[in-house]
């Protein structure tokens, strides 16, 4: 199973373990959610390199995964935009495969 915490106030998404819903390479739940990680991993280098962050922390590992932003104060509801907006990604993909993924969503 794949849990996913995430701490909207602490800008924080925790994911560790498998789906195993299918053999490695053509599991899709797990490429759903690594897809959705990775796009944020994407969008948070690419800000912090633009200056936009105070702190980026990405560490990534096979089964294990983890995020954790500050912005400045005038990027913070980009921040918000974009964490939103892949949680409801991770939403949709727990909605439909309840048995292989856990959202824990925390304000």
């Amino acid at each position: 199973m794949i849990n996913i915490d995430v701490n909207l106030t602490k800008g924080k998404v925790k994911i560790d373990g498998h789906a195993d819903f299918d053999e490695e390479g053509k599991d899709i739940v797990c490429s759903a959610i690594s897809v959705l990680f990775f796009s944020m991993c994407q969008t948070f280098d690419s800000m912090k390199k633009k200056g936009c962050l105070k702190v980026c922390k990405i560490n990534w590992d096979k089964g294990n995964g983890l995020i954790k932003v500050t912005p400045k104060p005038e990027f913070k509801q980009h921040i918000a935009i974009i964490f939103m907006t892949i949680c409801n990604g991770f939403n949709i993909v727990a909605s439909e495969y309840p048995d292989y993924v856990t959202l824990d969503l925390k304000e």
